[in-house]
């Protein structure tokens, strides 16, 4: 049976679809770092700090290891999840996921 799905690549768009509950498949560069931020209030996971939370107004704490919270959320998903050759990943900043909704 063939399936079709959606896909997403890049830490911002990846860590959106991801705290959605959205992925059905998590893809990350081996021994990838990535600092970002994460809102106090909501709890949601950025990238980049551009002042308060996008999406709740809170304020955001720094030096957020994001490929830690990711795994964590994905398991929480029980989302599968793969570690892929770094060369691979570099075309889409370490990380890409594939979304459970076509």
């Amino acid at each position: 049976m063939r399936q079709e799905h959606l896909a997403t690549s890049g830490w911002h768009q990846t860590l959106v679809e991801l705290q959605e509950g959205k992925v059905d498949q998590l893809f990350i560069a081996r021994n990838e770092e990535k600092e970002g931020v994460q809102c106090t209030q909501c709890s949601f996971f950025l990238v980049q700090r551009d002042g308060a939370c996008p999406y709740c107004g809170g304020s955001l704490k720094d030096g957020v290891d994001l490929v830690e919270s990711a795994v964590r959320m994905a398991s929480g998903q029980d989302v599968r999840l793969a570690f892929i050759a770094p060369d691979i990943m570099n075309e889409v900043d370490g990380v890409g996921a594939l979304l459970k909704f076509p």
